[in-house]
């Protein structure tokens, strides 16, 4: 550290300077070429146009020590509110490493100007997360993982739980039968667990706390939970061989892996400060949406929306894993109930006996009459009969009566069981199907001419 020594003449200097310094201060006045912005951390920043240009093309990844200031600036009214301040307090992503932000911030912005352009997206998507998120956020913080990781389902789904892709994929956590099959999520006639809120969370926490052991980064192990492990691995091998680095930005993936991860980044950014990008975030109240109530048995979901004095479409959407019009026969019997409707239900639930919550039709047997049949006559399987009826085999005798399960409401009333949300996918389908026309060829034609009459 530098020395200074002053004389009698220097501390007269040096007191002249420091009073002229402290006339010519003046209380700072706005700026009228500044905008002033409340940052959603509870302090004031003032940023100029150019500022929030440039703002837009950086890569807002804050370290722990940046994290951690702004938790302790955080008022604890604010984040007791809004559930979008409690995600911020956990984001736990680092900075970018410098020799990439060039790069990074390219891919990360191509991706955040298409969201700022969708603010019907945006909308559409927390108006989805609102049910689900304070779940999730709070099954994240159980794992002591990143709060990032909770917009990993508007990645994959727009937090639609119906979503369904091209490659099987279903549910929140978009999960494919082989890796739900891994992680025990079950799928049958009357329920699919990707789709389950509850299971489904749980397994991909489970698939992305395995994926971070493996690969010791959270970006590769998102890349990984798109493209798969074996395809991540095998791109890491490759630039090892060739001597480059192994960080997410330097792997080559597919295409769509390349876009996942700076996807999530945008969303991240938005979230973090939205009104620097011109986005108004919808606010999510920071408490529990749902209840898990233990019905005790099958349940027809009409019944249950009538005792619980609960809309059938948000039993629906709260309960996304039924495909059919009632619950599983197996247990567990759980059913997931607006928090403020879970003490009716269980009231009503006392007073109906577990034979009366599923409506029974009888049928007679016919001569020409098989199990297969009359289980396509009714929309069910021929197991659920065999098992509704105690029958050891699928053999029946003509003139035998069987107790079919039926739903107690018209089909339409269903309309987010699996049969009613596909209706307008295969009516579609089916008025496209292709024709099959003969033609018989005449003379002087060709291909040319046959398809122009066509």
């Amino acid at each position: 550290m530098a020395r200074f020594s002053i004389d009698h003449n220097g501390w007269l200097v040096l007191l002249t300077i420091l009073l002229v310094s402290a006339c010519g201060t003046q209380p700072t006045q706005p700026n009228p070429g500044i905008t002033t912005v409340e940052s959603e951390f509870d302090q004031t920043v003032n940023v100029t146009d150019s500022a929030l240009t440039a703002d837009k093309d950086t890569v807002i990844l804050p370290t722990d020590n940046a994290r951690n200031t702004a938790r302790a600036t955080t008022s604890t009214t604010q984040a007791s509110a809004n559930l979008w301040q409690r995600l911020r307090e956990g984001f736990q992503f680092t900075g970018i490493d410098p020799v990439h932000q060039t790069h990074a911030q390219k891919r990360i912005a191509k991706q955040r100007q298409r969201l700022i352009r969708s603010p019907r997206l945006i909308n559409k998507v927390t108006d989805n997360a609102s049910l689900y998120l304070h779940f999730v956020v709070e099954e994240l913080e159980k794992h002591h993982m990143p709060l990032e990781i909770a917009l990993l389902p508007i990645v994959e789904s727009h937090y639609d739980p119906f979503a369904y892709s091209p490659s099987r994929a279903s549910g929140l956590w978009q999960f494919i039968p082989r890796t739900a099959k891994r992680f025990e999520l079950d799928e049958n006639w009357w329920h699919d667990e990707r789709r389950d809120t509850i299971a489904a969370t749980g397994a991909a926490i489970q698939y992305l706390i395995h994926l971070h052991r493996r690969f010791d980064d959270w970006l590769i192990a998102l890349a990984a939970y798109n493209a798969g492990q074996g395809t991540v691995a095998k791109a890491i091998r490759k630039n090892k061989r060739l001597g480059r680095p192994t960080d997410y930005w330097s792997l080559d993936l597919p295409r769509e892996t390349e876009y996942y991860v700076p996807k999530l980044l945008a969303w991240r950014q938005i979230v973090q400060q939205p009104r620097a990008y011109g986005i108004t975030l919808k606010p999510i109240a920071n408490r529990p949406v749902f209840a898990i109530v233990d019905i005790g048995s099958q349940i027809d979901l009409a019944e249950a929306a009538t005792l619980s004095d609960t809309d059938i479409d948000t039993l629906y959407q709260l309960n996304p894993a039924y495909n059919r019009w009632a619950t599983d026969p197996a247990p567990p019997h759980h059913l997931l109930v607006p928090v403020q409707n879970v003490e009716k239900l269980k009231r009503n639930l006392v007073n109906i006996p577990y034979s009366q919550r599923i409506a029974w039709r009888r049928y007679t047997v016919k001569e020409s009459d098989t199990l297969t049949r009359i289980a396509k006559k009714f929309n069910i399987t021929p197991a659920l009969i065999a098992s509704s009826n105690r029958l050891k085999s699928y053999r029946i005798r003509s003139g035998e009566s069987l107790l079919i399960p039926s739903a107690a409401k018209a089909s339409r009333y269903y309309s987010k069981s699996a049969e009613q949300r596909l209706r307008p996918h295969r009516q579609r389908a089916s008025s496209n199907e292709v024709k099959r026309i003969e033609h018989r060829v005449r003379n002087g034609e060709s291909l040319w001419t046959i398809a122009q009459r066509y």
